[in-house]
């Protein structure tokens, strides 16, 4: 099981708005992803399917990536 959890207020807000999330796709680094390593693509679940974002496994931005 893989648990995201917020490193900034623009995420704390994306998981509460969405309640629930998943992830869709795991990809080494894909060809237009700036850092190397494992991408996941997340769904978050209660929001529209153009919202899903892509987070690095080790190095997000936005979140800690628990369990990948």
């Amino acid at each position: 099981m893989i648990t995201l959890a917020p490193k900034t207020h623009k995420a704390k807000n994306r998981l509460r708005e969405a309640g629930t999330s998943r992830v869709s796709v795991i990809r080494e680094a894909a060809n237009l992803m700036e850092k190397r390593g494992r991408w996941l693509l997340v769904h978050f679940d209660g929001t529209a399917e153009r919202m899903d974002r892509w987070v690095h496994a080790t190095d997000d931005r936005d979140f800690h990536v628990i369990g990948a």
